[in-house]
């Protein structure tokens, strides 16, 4: 009997993980472009969405501004605001497709 609650607390614990986990994968999609007419800048506005592929949902996870600056041959970006940052920017995050 004792073997047999074990066994059930494992397939069970198992079960939970089966169906809490899932592969989360990421995409950032270049929105708008804006070069400043005088300057060496470039200011670009950027959607970050992830899907998880457990429950076939795609969401807009947030919506980025960038300063990109020409440095000789280079183009170096910063992240102005957005995801995981002290600033979260204006958009449409949470939006979703695929439900």
């Amino acid at each position: 009997m004792r073997e047999r609650k074990r066994i059930c607390l494992f397939a069970s614990v198992g079960a939970l993980f089966l169906l809490s986990s899932g592969c989360v994968s990421t995409r950032r999609d270049i929105v708008k472009i804006d070069a400043h007419p005088t300057a060496p800048v470039i200011n670009m506005e950027s959607e970050l969405w992830e899907h998880n592929s457990f429950n076939g949902t795609t969401t807009l996870a947030a919506y980025e501004f960038w300063r990109c600056r020409e440095q000789g041959d280079q183009v170096v970006c910063e992240r102005l605001c957005g995801a995981h940052m002290e600033y979260a920017c204006p958009g449409r995050a949470g939006d979703r497709i695929g439900d």
